[in-house]
């Protein structure tokens, strides 16, 4: 190994003899695809003629027999026996002697011909069987058969199907039955025996060793007899062939059989028959040419590349001295003598490599010259990508900030493009079918008019966002008018260079960034990573919009659902409730001891359950923000006599007392009387549940503006440990199935909400202990809760768009000050652009400018979903009498002619919108 690594010679040899093996089976490997090829062509064009040949054979079996069927129901004494059947009844001896003569007849035909399995006649009315060659079918009905139902008319041949009776692939030919007068008098039918079949398909001509040929029917079935019924395709039998054809479409190809074997195959619908046909052979006897001639191919060359290697050997040894002479130079000159230069005594190859080796050293003094101007133009690119780094960053991070997907993705294609300098940037999205890329937000006036028609994108198949879409890998076209992958936009005439990056979640493609520049090879590989990042984040926020949106919409599900089902269970409950009620009181009757206990055991479950559906639809509109509070005066003393009477009733098994403490002259407080009533209830409920004696104590004490509620027990307490998880919905301090005490663990959870939402808070304290229990504290605020803050309303900004700076300063002078915000745009094209970005109140637009009219401004605008709804008052040099029709068709407020003066734009602005200016009146 060592001399291999210091012999140029030794190595020489050993990559000639690798390159030769490398050439020589790539030659084999080539020959062999090219062979394969050839073979799979002719193979296929075999397996077609085979195919053909036996469809022809099968098509011509079923008309030989649709016509000796036809033979037979046209002779006299078939008519005129079948004639008798139909109309003597069956004791007559007419009848015994025509069934006699019939049997006989038909006998002898199955016995002639084997392709009959069954030969039998129908009456014309019910379709029952008159006679058959198989006596056991006799009298059954086959009214409902569409062999029969389309036999009476005409003659019929009912394709393959599954035979209702055997339950295995039939073919049935009928024919309607004629008495010699002319009168229908039967159906004439005729079951196939499929063997003929069977040796047609199963004839091996053609197909080779592995080859073989077979039926499968519309439902997946084969129709085979040594193949139906198999017990490992009992759910039908699934190919690429065999699907593929039975979609009625014919073809060949290469893919596994039924058994999982590599197959060459030629596919066709029988639609006689409606039956697909299958021609297979194995890709092993198939392929064994080819390989056979890549084998010999490898070995030819293998023994060439041994002879040419003691060739090169002797070549190699030539070569070497100067080659090592070269080396020894390159050495010195690496410790730092660039002065040194090789001698260049010939003109092959090495001379002419020497003579590269000392311009490559000349070059090196010049390059170590200017490697620190080139240091300080690497370090420049580097700032410049730091900037475009940052520069993405800000654009996912306004790109994030919002949940209305329309205003996501415009905000984030104006960024794109401002920031960056793009000609266009434009987010396509995946539709849900995930068959085009649909064009959802775009720049400039070509994106507008691309959202107006509905622009979309086949994916896979159209431009690099058909790619992208499909791939998920980003893609570069630098030059629009050599990449074939770049389609061309007529509304994006100036585009050079186009680049575009997926929007992936995950592994999901969602959609496609497309950005679009005026100058070739705009793009780079860094350009991908700088803007790949931003991407992804603009795909997340774009994901998070939509999960917000569906979350809104569960949401509003759920809370519809627990309002519905509320109602639903109220009603049989208060039903429940009130009867029994009426049965304890003894108003439609007396009774017993027994039947007391257990009616009041119904009342008192009853309002359980009502209770706890009643919580459930609490927690749930507190959960959805839909709660409201009803606000009144409310004399806390009453509400508390009236909570204590109802209380009472849950002590009357305990030793427990209940225990009023509350200061003389309590003061009204402002609350929801209701709510406060379901808290006050709630922690009593809960402290006589755990308390078995003692007493249950409820105090009230003021502290300034804020009313203190306190409901103390002498139970066993609450651990430290589970105070802070004991307002949590749901949540019991015993979570165990052998707790004592019943309930859902919403009433606390409730009952923090109802207090925080008057503006108090709750808390609770225990040691723990037993004996000292738990006290209960909540505050309400006198005065009640606190209203909505208002929030601080910012004055409009009106824009104005006018070609005359002169003009917009004057009404600039106007409008600041009455209060109003002001921005000017001098360049019509870009109003519609300004507009997006800023979204003024109202825009004031002159109609005559050079560039573009006003009109043709309202349309940009209007094309805009996000823009559209802004108003527009128009200013015109003109009589607002003669464009008055074009004012109402573009959907302008009105119009002012111009020179405007002050007091007439204030009052147009008063007229036509709502803007109100609360700053202007002290400054006027």
């Amino acid at each position: 190994m060592r001399f291999w690594k210091k012999s140029l010679m030794a190595r020489l040899v050993s990559y000639f003899l690798l390159l030769s093996l490398l050439i020589v089976s790539l030659v084999g490997y080539i020959a062999f695809v090219r062979a394969r090829e050839a073979l799979t062509l002719s193979l296929f064009e075999r397996l077609s003629v085979t195919a053909n040949l036996k469809e022809e054979e099968l098509n011509r079996w079923v008309s030989d027999q649709r016509e000796q069927l036809l033979l037979i129901s046209r002779l006299p004494e078939v008519r005129t026996q079948a004639a008798i059947l139909a109309s003597q009844p069956e004791e007559s001896a007419d009848y015994q002697a025509a069934y006699t003569a019939l049997a006989s007849y038909l006998s002898a035909m199955t016995s002639s011909n084997s392709d009959l399995q069954e030969v039998f006649i129908l009456a014309p009315v019910g379709g029952k069987i008159l006679i058959s060659t198989d006596q056991a079918h006799e009298g059954e009905y086959r009214v409902n058969d569409q062999y029969f139902t389309e036999g009476r008319a005409a003659t019929f041949t009912q394709k393959l199907y599954p035979s209702p009776v055997t339950n295995r692939p039939t073919i049935t030919i009928a024919t309607p039955l004629f008495d010699p007068a002319g009168r229908a008098v039967g159906v004439l039918a005729t079951h196939l025996n499929l063997d003929r079949l069977d040796k047609i398909i199963l004839e091996r001509t053609g197909l080779g060793v592995s080859g073989e040929s077979y039926l499968v029917d519309q439902f997946n079935n084969f129709v085979s007899a040594s193949r139906f019924g198999r017990e490992e395709f009992l759910r039908g039998v699934h190919t690429h062939g065999i699907d593929t054809a039975i979609h009625r479409k014919d073809g060949s190809g290469l893919y596994l059989n039924y058994e999982s074997v590599p197959v060459v195959g030629v596919y066709r619908w029988v639609e006689e028959l409606d039956v697909a046909l299958l021609a297979e052979m194995s890709q092993e006897e198939s392929f064994a040419p080819a390989e056979q001639l890549a084998s010999a191919l490898f070995v030819i060359g293998l023994v060439s590349a041994m002879v040419l290697a003691a060739g090169v050997y002797l070549l190699a040894r030539q070569i070497a001295q100067p080659i090592h002479d070269l080396a020894m130079t390159a050495q010195e000159i690496s410790i730092g003598e660039l002065s040194r230069r090789v001698k260049v005594n010939r003109e092959d190859e090495i001379g002419v490599l020497a003579t590269a080796f000392n311009s490559m050293t000349a070059q090196l003094q010049e390059f170590i010259n200017t490697l620190e101007q080139r240091v300080a133009e690497r370090t420049e690119e580097l700032e410049r990508r730091s900037v475009q780094l940052q520069v993405a960053a800000e654009v996912a991070r306004d790109a994030t900030a919002t949940h209305e997907l329309d205003d996501l993705l415009n905000r984030a294609v104006s960024l794109i493009r401002s920031r960056f300098g793009f000609y266009h940037a434009g987010i396509f999205l995946v539709d849900e079918k995930r068959e085009y890329a649909v064009l959802r937000a775009a720049t400039g006036e070509a994106g507008r008019e691309m959202l107006a028609r509905g622009h979309r994108l086949k994916i896979g198949e159209t431009g690099i966002v058909g790619y992208v879409t499909q791939s998920g890998l980003p893609r570069i076209v630098l030059d629009v008018g050599s990449d074939a992958a770049h389609v061309k936009n007529p509304y994006l005439p100036h585009t050079h260079s186009e680049m575009a990056l997926p929007l992936k979640v995950g592994d999901e493609v969602i959609g496609a960034l497309d950005v679009q520049s005026e100058e070739q090879s705009a793009f780079d590989e860094q350009d991908i990573e700088v803007l790949q990042t931003m991407a992804d984040q603009l795909a997340v926020a774009i994901q998070n919009v939509r999960s917000y949106e569906q979350l809104l919409e569960l949401d509003e599900l759920k809370m519809q659902f627990m309002a519905n089902m509320s109602h639903e269970l109220r009603t049989p409950l208060n039903s429940i409730i009130g009867f029994s009620r009426l049965l304890i009181k003894g108003i439609d009757g007396p009774i017993n001891d027994q039947q007391h206990r257990d009616i009041t055991t119904i009342y008192n479950a009853g309002h359980h359950l009502l209770g706890l559906i009643n919580n459930i639809l609490d927690i749930s509109k507190i959960e959805a923000g839909k709660m409201e509070l009803d606000i009144e005066e409310v004399n806390l003393t009453a509400l508390v006599d009236s909570v204590l009477s109802t209380a009472s009733g849950l002590v009357k098994d305990k030793t427990v007392r209940l225990v009023k403490a509350l200061p003389e002259r309590l003061p009204t407080v402002r609350a929801d009387l209701v709510r406060v009533r379901q808290i006050l209830l709630n922690l009593l409920s809960n402290a006589i549940k755990f308390t078995d004696e003692g007493e249950v104590r409820l105090s009230v004490s003021l502290d300034h503006n804020m009313m203190q509620i306190t409901v103390s027990d002498t139970g066993p307490g609450i651990p430290p440990d589970k105070l802070q998880q004991l307002f949590q919905a749901f949540y019991q301090v015993d979570g165990s199935s052998t707790r004592k005490a019943g309930g859902t663990g919403l009433g606390l959870a409730i009952s923090k909400s109802f207090v925080e939402m008057h503006g108090g808070r709750i808390w609770v304290e225990s040691t723990g202990m037993p004996g000292e229990g738990a006290a209960f504290h909540f505050t309400l605020p006198l005065a009640g809760p606190a209203g909505p803050k208002e929030e601080e309303v910012e004055s409009p900004l009106v824009l104005a768009v006018d070609d005359e700076p002169g003009i917009t300063g004057l009404y600039a002078r106007y409008l600041l000050a009455e209060g109003y915000r002001f921005a000017a745009c001098h360049d019509p094209r870009k109003a519609p652009d300004e507009a997006l970005r800023l979204a003024p109140s109202l825009i004031l637009l002159d109609v005559q400018m050079r560039e573009m009219s006003g009109f043709d401004v309202m349309k940009a605008l209007r094309r805009n979903p996000t823009t559209r709804d802004i108003p527009v008052l128009l200013c015109s040099l003109e009589s607002t009498q003669q464009i008055e029709g074009q004012v109402r068709e573009n959907g302008a407020l009105g119009c002012l002619q111009k020179p405007l003066k002050r007091d007439d734009l204030l009052s147009a602005l008063r007229q036509w919108t709502t803007l109100e200016v609360s700053i202007g009146a002290t400054q006027r």
